[in-house]
């Protein structure tokens, strides 16, 4: 039997699109830290292009999240038992494809409804929707923060990281 990976990640952009990135050459579904020795590079490198556009599908990008996750895990990519999350970032509200906030909770309680993967949000700034993305995080089993454009976002996201791997102080 081979080692099943117990850290994989996936990143999705959206816009008015949603994309699945994955690295070139690699036929897993997910990114594998323990099958790439620790080097998360290529998709830190691909994280730092990435740029803010007009557009915001929160529907389709929460939906292909949770089809993603499934098939990961269906795949066999980790073991049955691994505990999967996803985490949300938007700086923006749904503004293209559902633009309804309660249809999009609708349809990603309903698309999460058999694998009830946490959802947690990060709502970046102003223009982020924080009562929506407060509403999915909940109905999800997650929760929300708000990253506000100050001098210490760097705190407030290592809070948030605390908060989604169980440290306390």
């Amino acid at each position: 039997m081979s080692e099943v990976n117990l850290d994989n990640f996936n990143v999705i952009p959206f816009n008015s699109n949603v994309t699945i990135w994955k690295p070139l050459r690699d036929s897993q579904l997910s990114y594998s830290i323990p099958r790439k020795n620790g080097d998360v590079s290529e998709a830190y490198e691909f994280t730092l292009k990435l740029k803010a556009a007009a557009l915001t599908n929160i529907n389709e990008a929460l939906i292909s999240a949770i089809n993603l996750a499934n098939d990961v895990k269906r795949n066999g990519e980790i073991g049955s038992e691994t505990h999967q999350m996803i985490v949300f970032l938007t700086d923006g509200d749904p503004t293209v494809g559902e633009t309804s906030g309660t249809r999009v909770k609708e349809n990603v309680k309903q698309y999460n409804s058999a694998s009830k993967i946490p959802i947690y949000g990060l709502a970046f700034g102003e223009d982020a929707d924080f009562n929506l993305l407060k509403d999915i995080s909940i109905e999800n089993r997650g929760f929300v923060q708000k990253i506000y454009e100050s001098g210490n976002s760097f705190e407030q996201l290592e809070e948030f990281y605390d908060g989604i791997s169980g440290k306390h102080e």
